[in-house]
């Protein structure tokens, strides 16, 4: 037996999730017992506490007295996004090298430059995981174990209140961490669209509440941060960027989004945020929706979440043009698996079963019928790899996650090429589209340019036949005043006669 005196009771109880009632009933104390007993070592409690703590988690009385929280391995993926970084930068290079020799005074010229540098940095953005789930079901810790660094706050407690997006830490930024507010609409109600991560710098700066050390989010970004504070800024606070380096982050960004409550309860903080980024799926490429394994599915609004998951899912599959399979962007994780019969594959196989059969009586015909029309696959194969899609997942044990840590790696490589492909047709689009654009204003240029010379030469004409006109118009006025000066004279005459 290893004694391991440097876990207490308060460090097993959060790193198992369980609350201090919970514990409190496990160990057969009363809960304000349990809130005292926080610092006090495994080792100290009685016999049957540990056995009732091993039976319950699915550990041995050794494993429960030498507890350490085990350090995962993160995921470390092939860089397989490099080549969508390469082709991006050889274009912004080529694009770059033709303003440098183009005339500054052709703004129109520079324009279409810049129009198509923006898009493509639209084109060739990273794929974005985002992680569902209701409350306390481990999507920050999922995140952390993913990219090897426990800097998102978790807690035994619902903790996120905001979303954040975790991304590659760029050249020439300083900060860990930026907190954006809303933006105030034309009607004056408050949005947050998550585009605007993929903003530039200086349009993030004009969201920017703060920026710094990590730690602010544990000031703006958690539940408890923000019933703490009573600055305006935290309440205005609606998402934030935090920059961690790793492998993962070098092929996809990944959200992280405050737990549901019940489903109707959009007018509360945390929930409006996390549904806003639901229905907004074209903001995300893949979702990860998590249910604690000790009750997977057994509460309905699971069910019901999932299927609104499902129903904004995006569309990526396309049979015969790409590798990915009908839901193959959807993960239904089971967290904190090793507390079914200590993470025994076949327990959990068996959970997944049960909660198969339940989300298939939820889900609506048209979604599934809607996705077969566009991808080319059938309603039975939809049916068929949505069983496929359960994974489970533990930070107590690295074993159970190999399933899940090698679908996310397949499906990294196939939305790369997904990016990859449909950017090079896109660009081609744009840069025919843009040509299609110049060639039409050039022939109305042109045409313009044509009556401008027919009108020029006219005037020259007028201008050449000027001083004729004058002597035929002097001329004329000769005549008139003779006539006139006849006309007198024979009027004069004729009274005299008479």
């Amino acid at each position: 037996m290893e004694d391991n005196q440097d876990v207490t009771l308060g460090e097993f109880r959060g790193n198992m999730k369980i609350t201090q009632v919970k514990l409190a009933e496990l160990l057969g104390i009363r809960p304000d017992t349990a809130a005292k007993w926080e610092n006090k070592p495994l080792e100290d409690l009685e016999g049957k506490q540990i056995r009732n703590l091993a039976k319950h988690f699915g550990m041995t009385t050794d494993e429960v007295l030498g507890y350490k929280k085990p350090d995962l391995e993160p995921l470390k993926p092939e860089h397989t996004f490099i080549k969508v970084d390469e082709l991006r930068e050889k274009i912004s290079t080529r694009i770059q090298q033709r303003k440098n020799v183009s005339d500054s005074e052709e703004s129109g010229k520079n324009e279409v430059y810049d129009n198509y540098n923006a898009f493509l940095r639209e084109v060739t953005k990273k794929p974005k995981i985002a992680l569902f789930g209701g409350y306390d079901v481990g999507k920050s810790t999922l995140i952390n174990a993913l990219v090897g660094n426990d800097k998102l706050p978790v807690a035994w407690r619902p903790t996120t209140a905001i979303i954040i997006l975790v991304r590659q830490k760029p050249n020439g930024v300083n900060s860990e961490c930026m907190v954006l507010r809303y933006r105030k609409d034309e009607e004056g109600s408050e949005e947050f669209n998550p585009d605007w991560f993929d903003d530039n710098p200086d349009k993030l700066k004009e969201l920017c509440i703060a920026e710094g050390s990590v730690e602010l989010l544990n000031l703006y970004g958690t539940r408890n941060g923000r019933k703490e504070g009573r600055e305006k800024e935290r309440e205005e606070a609606a998402a934030a960027i935090l920059y961690v380096d790793s492998d993962i982050l070098r092929n996809v960004d990944i959200i992280d989004l405050p737990g549901f409550r019940d489903w109707g309860e959009l007018g509360v903080h945390d929930d409006r945020v996390a549904k806003e980024l639901l229905y907004n799926n074209h903001t995300y490429h893949a979702a990860v929706y998590l249910s604690r394994a000790n009750g997977f599915f057994t509460e309905m609004r699971d069910g019901e979440q999932l299927m609104s998951v499902i129903e904004h899912l995006p569309w990526l599959e396309k049979k015969g043009e790409n590798e990915i399979k009908p839901f193959g962007n959807l993960f239904i994780i089971a967290s904190q698996a090793h507390t079914v019969d200590g993470g025994n594959q076949s327990s959990l196989e068996e959970i997944y079963k049960d909660a198969y059969a339940d989300i298939l009586s939820l889900l609506p015909v048209t979604v599934i019928k809607e996705r077969s029309e566009y991808s080319g696959y059938s309603i039975e194969e939809y049916h068929s790899y949505l069983g496929k899609r359960f994974f489970s997942y533990s930070t107590n044990n690295e074993a159970i996650n190999e399933s899940f840590n090698t679908s996310l790696t397949e499906l990294l490589q196939e939305m790369t090429d997904v990016v990859y492909k449909e950017a090079k047709e896109e660009l081609l689009k744009y840069a025919k589209a843009s040509m299609d654009a110049i060639t039409d204003e050039l022939e109305t240029l042109s045409a313009i340019r044509n009556e401008w010379r027919e009108k020029e030469g006219e005037l020259v004409e007028i201008e050449n036949n000027e001083e004729t006109r004058k002597e035929k118009n002097q001329k004329r006025k000769l005549e008139v005043r003779e006539k006139i000066e006849r006309f007198k004279e024979r009027s004069n005459s004729e009274f005299t006669d008479k």
